[in-house]
């Protein structure tokens, strides 16, 4: 099994806000900001299966703005959104067919086929998140800092579809790599989930964490969140985009620029895998 650390969710420039943090520890992940020809608003995913709240109604509440591009806009419910990789399975309308899923292209992609990506490897999906509170009038702000990298979802491979020449199942038309501008392109990939981890099949091959734990954050503490606390395990293994110098002192210099970290498979990196997804899965 090869672990993939795969960045995903608004940064500072697609976005230009960090993924939240409720008060109550609720891990809310915020999708980039969509091409014109998407077909999902930010307004037609839901955050919880808890609340009728919708994801653009609890962004309105801490952004007036969001970077879509190169330009900032001020934040609307019709802006369109990636909803990608699409693992929440409360998030958005289902058929019964449905599974989470993952979708990568370009350059991207090619990191994941030189390094033989395939059935059995599980992606860790990590971003940018900040905690939010309720100030004296009730309103939700971010707290003051920068926030930090944690790992909020996870997928475990169980096919690839190349959308230009292979079968599109119906389910999965809604998609945004099935869109006009992607699905004819050749490097253009979805990887389908499987319906239960391989390591623990009481677990779904998909999902995200409900609740923030300290076990989720990769950030090493009062440092800037591209510095990580990787476990020693991690060391001598090689990670894609890193190398050598990577490992500092006392952190891991994570890289500024790269979506998919593909690491070395090994046995003790595989058990940390499974170690997090057990503790974290229905807090």
């Amino acid at each position: 099994m090869k672990l993939i650390l795969s960045r995903k969710g608004t940064d500072s420039a697609a976005g230009g806000l960090p993924s939240i943090i409720l008060p109550n520890n609720k891990i809310v992940s915020i999708p980039i900001p969509g091409d014109d020809d998407e077909k999902i608003t930010y307004d037609d995913v839901y955050y919880c299966k808890e609340s009728k709240e919708s994801l653009a109604e609890l962004i309105a509440k801490v952004s007036k703005n969001i970077h879509y591009g190169k330009n900032k806009k001020m934040f609307s419910k019709e802006i369109k959104c990636h909803l990608d990789p699409d693992i929440n399975v409360d998030a958005y309308l289902r058929s019964e067919s449905w599974r989470g899923s993952f979708g990568q292209i370009g350059a991207a992609q090619t990191v994941l086929t030189n390094a033989h990506v395939s059935k059995g490897d599980i992606f860790l999906f990590f971003g940018w998140f900040n905690r939010t509170y309720f100030d004296k009038e009730g309103q939700l702000k971010y707290c003051k800092g920068d926030g930090f990298h944690m790992i909020y979802g996870w997928l475990e491979v169980e096919r690839k579809i190349y959308t230009k020449n292979d079968p599109i199942p119906d389910w999965l038309e809604y998609h945004p790599h099935m869109n006009n501008n992607k699905r004819d392109n050749a490097n253009n990939c979805i990887y389908i989930g499987t319906e239960n981890l391989t390591i623990d099949n009481k677990i779904k091959g998909y999902g995200v964490f409900e609740k923030y734990d300290d076990s989720l954050v990769l950030t090493k503490n009062g440092m800037s969140r591209s510095k990580w606390d990787l476990p020693d395990i991690f060391q001598n293994k090689t990670i894609t985009y890193h190398n050598e110098n990577s490992w500092k002192t006392d952190y891991f210099q994570s890289a500024f620029r790269g979506q998919e970290f593909v690491c070395q498979e090994n046995v003790e990196i595989s058990n940390w895998v499974k170690e997090m997804i057990k503790s974290n899965v229905n807090q």
